[in-house]
């Protein structure tokens, strides 16, 4: 296999769903998400780095799931995220508002929640009590 088609079918994103449709496990080079169903909310629990090159596939993710549901995004597992997956995160936040629809993040660790409180959104997108120490 040559390293430009690995390279290839590394960026392109894999979704496979369990035999439970509302668990959906997405992966993308940098980072993946898990969909489980909870008190009438997705959850995303989501892992590794939120960039630039992954945030369009974020948002489509993000945005789909609040065409259903309300959101819950559990970052515990995000280790890094810049400008563009901050974008993706407060675009989920705009779209849940216009659709009277709640979109919350959880769980970010150190490193993510101070990113995130330099740029003036934590407070916005996390709830009272869900930040980790």
């Amino acid at each position: 296999m040559s390293r430009q088609y690995e390279q290839a079918s590394r960026c392109r994103s894999a979704e496979r769903e369990t035999n439970d449709v509302r668990n959906t496990v997405t992966e993308h080079p940098l980072w993946a998400s898990r969909i489980h169903q909870q008190d009438g909310s997705s959850v995303v629990t989501l892992t590794g780095e939120l960039d630039l090159y992954g945030a369009e596939d974020l948002r489509r993710l993000l945005y789909g799931q609040l065409d259903r549901s309300s959101v819950v995004a559990d970052l515990s597992g995000v280790t890094f995220v810049d400008s563009a997956g901050l974008g993706a995160l407060i675009g989920a936040f705009s779209r849940a508002a216009d659709l009277d629809r709640r979109f919350v993040v959880t769980g970010a660790v150190h490193a993510v929640r101070r990113i995130m409180q330099m740029a003036g959104v934590y407070e916005l997108l996390s709830e009272p009590g869900n930040a980790t120490t």
